[in-house]
């Protein structure tokens, strides 16, 4: 099924090239340091396979060191480190290679270098995983299940080590805005995919999306979803679901859960609130798009809806630690 139509998007969304925000300044040396104070935009290529649940990301990161101090290294946060099976990463800065390592859920990726305060590095990285195809433990925040992808914390992205086995349902990811998000999704089939972005392109079975100030990027999709949208405040509310599921109740419980927020700590921040059937485990949040898993019980799923869309504030707003 083919997707909603292309969005015009935000001009703040637009990929900021490294060589508009600061020269690149990689100096001989190292401090053994790395910040998660840093500003960076993201422009990523994904391929997307249903079939196979083939997951391939290129990301390219334009890097301003912003924390005060020099650094040599970065640490990214991906959970595919974790679930994607054996991944293996290259990686380069200012187009030399270098050697990246994992550590848990966390890429430590040299600079080869010393980056100073100001100034700017643009850095490259690939790998190739396999999503999930199960529910099993935290399979379902990566996984090809109940005819849904859902890819959460795929893209790699600043932030600093902290270990991914927690003893409660605290969600162990700690990331600062981004002020630039593009990303390109190829796909082997045709497929509607909810993102923390707005859809700004699509040519045969690539679809482009942009986001501005987001502190991650969530890739939900599916060749049997449906959508439907709804407007309250001001604000477009879409809901992506497979047949089947309870579209009224999600679509009454999303304009519910925004209106009383926006009255009770302030406006929504984005354009756009997607509620997504995800393909089961448990609701999650992510920048401007959560999931509710498949099968939720119906006398849960107003209190889940209103539970996730909080988070669109906290943390998302306010706080750079998810837990």
């Amino acid at each position: 099924m083919a997707a909603a139509a292309a969005e015009a998007a935000p001009v703040s969304a637009s990929v900021v090239p490294a060589s508009a925000l600061a020269p690149a300044a990689l100096q001989p040396g190292s401090v053994n340091a790395s910040s998660i104070n840093l500003t960076v935009s993201y422009d990523a290529n994904v391929t997307l396979h249903y079939g196979d649940r083939l997951l391939a990301v290129t990301s390219r990161m334009a890097i301003t060191n912003t924390s005060g101090g020099p650094i040599d290294r970065l640490e990214l946060n991906t959970i595919a480190a974790r679930l994607g099976g054996g991944l293996k990463v290259v990686a380069s800065v200012e187009g030399v290679p270098v050697t990246p390592t994992i550590d848990d859920q966390t890429l430590i990726v040299p600079l080869g270098g010393i980056l100073a305060d100001g100034a700017t590095a643009n850095v490259r990285l690939a790998y190739r995983a396999h999503l999930r195809s199960d529910l099993a433990g935290s399979n379902w925040m990566f996984t090809r299940a109940n005819g849904i992808i859902d890819a959460y914390r795929w893209l790699p992205w600043v932030s600093r080590r902290i270990p991914f086995n927690r003893p409660n349902h605290g969600d162990p990811f700690i990331t600062p805005v981004s002020p630039s998000v593009r990303v390109r999704i190829t796909t082997d089939r045709a497929m509607m995919i909810a993102t923390s972005g707005l859809r700004v392109s699509a040519s045969g079975l690539t679809q482009t999306f942009t986001a501005a100030n987001v502190r991650d990027f969530t890739i939900t999709a599916s060749p049997y979803y449906r959508v439907t949208s709804g407007s309250v405040g001001g604000k477009t509310i879409r809901v992506y679901y497979r047949s089947g599921a309870p579209v009224s109740a999600l679509m009454s419980a999303a304009k519910n859960a925004i209106s009383k927020m926006s009255a009770l700590v302030g406006a929504y921040p984005y354009s756009v609130f997607s509620v997504a059937q995800s393909a089961g485990g448990f609701g999650m949040e992510s920048p401007a798009l959560i999931w509710i898993p498949t099968g939720v019980g119906a006398t849960n799923l107003r209190y889940l809806v209103t539970h996730e869309t909080g988070h669109q504030w906290f943390y998302s707003l306010v706080r750079s630690n998810q837990a």
